[in-house]
């Protein structure tokens, strides 16, 4: 059947590429001297290669786009003869790309790029061209290389894209930034594994894996990938990291029960195996930071358990894992288990159900995972995001650090103030601590929401002292500046960047409800106060503010005074649900600095509950406080309210809702 879709898809596709000019491999990749310039001499041409494609289609990291390395038939083990097919739109699916298979030779049609040193042929599909199968051939063995063939551009940009091994490596450091692993082998000069495969990034991404212990000895086979300026290579799976030597490895660490009560003794499990023969291991733990005590793990095959004895409610636990073969090497997991750089397993004994600081708390360790990571919890919280702002919702159980946590696949919409239960998984996203739930239920609608916490700017961005301390808390901060509207340049990603004087953070635009600065209202020297959840995306920490409301910044001109307002405003009342009470900021414009200035909440008939203000203010920012008492001072019933502020010929009116 193969044999009939080649020749027919031959026939269909002559006239097509006869007008783009057909290029090899080499002629794509080679560069004369990668030290000074490695991007490909065909950058941005539209062109035609024939080439074999070496991995499966859909198998590495590339999103949600489709993509393979692929070599030159004629030379597949010759130097500058490789590199990356990718199509960036699978919505189109005439090209037939997704149907390929390793061994099958093909012609391309597509755009030359570089992905941050990386040289690709994105497939073209507009207009569509879709792929030629030629014939079906069979993979080629690995080109043998070292350590040093990886090491720098010189030695290593020819061989990019190449199917390679390399023998006899050492694991120098498995914990290296990106999911990286530095190796070393005879010639003493390191280079890389990484994981731009499926198979590796997803047990990275969940925290079900890691790379083998240090002093490991390996053979690795896999694909060069060369990335801004550094060289890799990328196992497919675990058939292409053989391991030949080294101390125990320790993986698959586990506890029974998930959470634990003051009733419960937890075993702990972890898979321990090795070149040789495991003498012993061991568990290592300490309760509530007193000195570490021991309990032996005994075999079951290469899995090996222990006891740690139940301890008292509220108790916090840490503890490792020690193993010891045969030729005296031993290991621990985790391997570095120092606050200052390293980790720690732990749990939390709760009668009564975990808080969210059980799961975010690091207790000072420099690995900031939660010691929750790929269990299944129970907490609640309170919602503090409305349904259509995230995917998913922020919650917090108080107005504190380690208090927040984003929670997505959520079942039910639920509103701000609503204190729900949420069952799920913990997982990190990119290190971005969050659950992925399986059940949520409404425990108390309208229970209110939690105040912002007031922090310093710099003490939030990343690598502040903060930082990782109030993740996903809602929190606030005030009297800043907009030092930079557009800190990506020519890359906008709707962020900038804000300072109150203690050092810049940075505002992101997460929130379907806000556009940052690609709504064109920022500019830099507004000054004011903003709002929002703090969270940790694409390597910073920023704030996520839930809708314009939140962001409460001013432009600042050169004859105004400092922190006037050039428009009349009114914001959204917060909290909001509110009991009993609620904050309204509103804005007064210079030009009307003469009129009388009237706000005054109404209940939904239209009459008249409370006036608030009615007096003539000054020009600038102002806020109120409604404790939900009428004119009389008799508290009012739960329910709709308006709030109208005028002044002069200008109105405007919100809603707000009360719920007691």
């Amino acid at each position: 059947m193969r044999s009939v879709l080649i020749y027919l898809t031959i026939l269909f596709s002559v006239s097509i590429f006869a007008q783009y000019p057909l290029k090899t491999v080499e002629e794509v990749q080679f560069v004369s001297d990668p030290i000074v310039d490695d991007v490909s001499p065909l950058l941005g041409d539209t062109i035609e290669v024939r080439a074999m494609i070496t991995s499966d289609v859909r198998s590495t990291f590339v999103g949600a786009r489709w993509g393979s390395f692929v070599v030159d038939p004629n030379f597949p083990n010759a130097p500058w003869n490789g590199m990356f097919i990718i199509q960036n739109d699978t919505t189109i699916t005439g090209t037939d790309f997704q149907n390929l298979l390793p061994g099958d030779i093909c012609r391309f049609t597509g755009v030359v790029n570089e992905f941050q040193g990386f040289t690709q042929l994105a497939i073209l599909t507009d207009p569509l061209v879709p792929v030629v199968l030629e014939t079906i051939g069979t993979v080629p063995s690995p080109v043998v290389l070292s350590t040093e063939d990886l090491s720098s551009p010189q030695q290593a940009e020819q061989w990019e894209s190449q199917f390679v091994r390399i023998a006899n490596s050492e694991v120098i450091d498995n914990s290296v930034s990106s999911n990286r692993a530095s190796i070393s082998d005879s010639t003493a000069i390191a280079t890389f594994m990484d994981d731009y495969f499926r198979f590796y990034r997803s047990r990275f991404d969940n925290g079900t894996y890691s790379w083998p212990v240090n002093g490991t000895v390996v053979d690795v086979t896999g694909f060069v990938r060369g990335f801004v300026g550094s060289y890799s290579i990328n196992p497919r799976d675990f058939d292409d990291v053989i391991i030949l030597g080294g101390p125990p490895a320790i993986s698959n660490d586990s506890r029974s029960p998930e959470l634990v009560t003051s009733m419960d003794d937890v075993t702990i499990s972890a898979d321990i195996t090795d070149n040789t023969t495991i003498t012993s291991a061991v568990i290592h733990y300490s309760v509530d930071e007193g000195a570490f005590q021991t309990v032996p793990m005994t075999p079951n095959g290469d899995s090996w358990s222990g006891t740690i004895p139940a301890q008292s409610d509220a108790a916090g636990l840490r503890y490792f894992i020690s193993a010891t073969d045969t030729d005296a090497n031993t290991t621990t997991l985790p391997q570095d288990t120092s606050r200052a750089t390293g980790a720690i397993l732990r749990y939390a004994v709760r009668d009564n159900g975990l808080f969210i600081a059980d799961i975010q708390d690091t207790k000072g360790y420099s690995n900031d995972a939660s010691p929750y990571l790929g269990y299944n919890t129970i907490i609640s919280g309170v919602v503090m995001s409305a349904p259509n702002q995230f995917a998913g919702y922020f919650i917090q159980d108080a107005e504190a650090a380690w208090s927040g946590i984003f929670v997505r696949n959520v079942s039910t919409s639920y509103q701000i103030g609503d204190l729900i239960e949420v069952i799920g998984q913990v997982e990190e996203n990119f290190g971005w601590t969050q659950i992925d739930a399986t059940f949520d239920s409404l425990v108390t609608a309208g229970f209110g929401p939690w105040n912002p916490i007031v922090l310093p700017t710099g003490d939030i961005a990343t690598g502040g002292a903060l930082a990782e301390t109030y993740e996903s808390v809602f929190v606030e901060v005030q009297n800043v500046t907009v030092t930079n509207a557009l800190p990506d340049s020519m890359n906008n990603f709707g962020e900038f960047v804000i300072d109150d004087g203690s050092g810049g953070v940075r505002v992101d635009d997460l929130s379907a409800q806000y556009e940052g600065n690609l709504g064109g209202a920022i500019m830099n020297g507004m000054m004011g106060d903003l709002r929002g959840f703090h969270a940790y995306t694409f390597s910073r920490f920023k704030i996520e503010p839930r809708d314009s409301n939140d962001v409460m910044l001013f432009p600042v001109g050169i004859e105004d005074e400092v922190g006037v307002p050039q428009e009349f405003a009114l914001e959204q009342n917060y909290p909001n649900p509110f009991n009993p009470t609620t904050t309204i900021r509103y804005s007064i414009a210079a030009v009307d600095a003469n009129a009388k200035v009237s706000l005054v909440i109404f209940n939904q008939l239209g009459q008249q509950v409370r006036v608030l203000s009615d007096v003539a203010q000054t020009p600038g920012a102002h806020q109120v406080v409604w404790d939900a008492r009428n004119d009389a001072g008799t508290a009012v019933a739960s329910g709709i309210y308006l709030y109208r502020l005028t002044q002069g010929e200008k109105q405007v009116t919100r809603k707000m809702l009360l719920l007691r």
